[in-house]
């Protein structure tokens, strides 16, 4: 549902276990040319009910997908569709709402994030996708931090938007669900990070489940602002295999 002022959702779903620090991570994405992208995170108002103010935002056709976690360790995302017929110029401001909410933006002061990729990605087989913050001068940039308590966060999706995938350094899985099952080994290593700055790179296992033109979207903090970089690749198809 739209309002004047926000987004209001609606889910049946009363089970919802925080994931990053967050019930809901909301991923807005303008279609067809997947030229904007924010990373909102709704409130809870009652029962199965999120709202959230809408930042400044251009008119257009968007794309919405909402990841939760439930209690038993499942993940999901529904997928909706929202209009916004005018720009919203007088949107409420993002670190308003959540010191965690992001949009795709210029990086500030020289800063670059590399993407050390393959040179040539191929549907169905396992990548390591690797990142690097650096300054103006290409050196490795200092005062990176950790966002939502990982190195950086990733939303990969072919460019029809038939693959949508929310990805951290330990893979697809969330946080919470590992948790449910038990995994503490990633919030120990987390805990050992000395200091508030940590290393100025980031890779995510991944591997992509069909051939087609891929837009990611990487996104770190760097001295309290979270930083969200689009890439654009092309997967070929997997080599068809041998019967014999």
């Amino acid at each position: 549902n739209v309002k004047p002022a926000g987004i209001l959702l609606t889910r049946t779903a009363n089970d919802l276990v925080e994931d990053h620090g967050h019930l809901m991570h909301l991923f807005l994405i303008r279609y067809p040319d997947l030229d904007v992208f924010y990373h909102l995170h709704p409130k809870s108002t009652g029962p199965s009910r999120f709202e959230i103010p809408l930042p400044p935002t251009p008119a257009g056709d968007y794309r919405l997908f909402a990841d939760f976690v439930h209690q038993s360790g499942f993940p999901e995302t529904p997928v909706g569709e929202l209009a916004i017929p005018a720009a919203i110029t007088k949107g409420t401001a993002l670190t308003t709402n959540d010191g965690d909410d992001s949009v795709a933006a210029p990086l500030p002061d020289g800063l670059r994030l590399l993407w050390d990729r393959p040179a040539t990605l191929v549907a169905l087989r396992p990548y390591s996708l690797d990142f690097r913050l650096v300054d103006a001068n290409g050196q490795p940039a200092d005062s990176m931090q950790l966002y939502m308590g990982m190195a950086g966060h990733a939303v990969i999706a072919r460019r029809d938007l038939s693959v949508f995938a929310h990805v951290h350094p330990s893979g697809t899985v969330p946080m919470a669900a590992l948790m449910a099952f038990g995994d503490h080994s990633l919030m120990q290593s987390m805990s050992n990070v000395s200091g508030d700055a940590i290393a100025p790179a980031v890779s995510f296992p991944y591997g992509f489940p069909q051939p087609g033109a891929y837009r990611l979207w990487v996104q770190v903090r760097h001295k309290g602002r979270v930083l969200t970089v689009p890439f654009d690749c092309e997967v070929q198809p997997a080599p068809a295999t041998d019967s014999k």
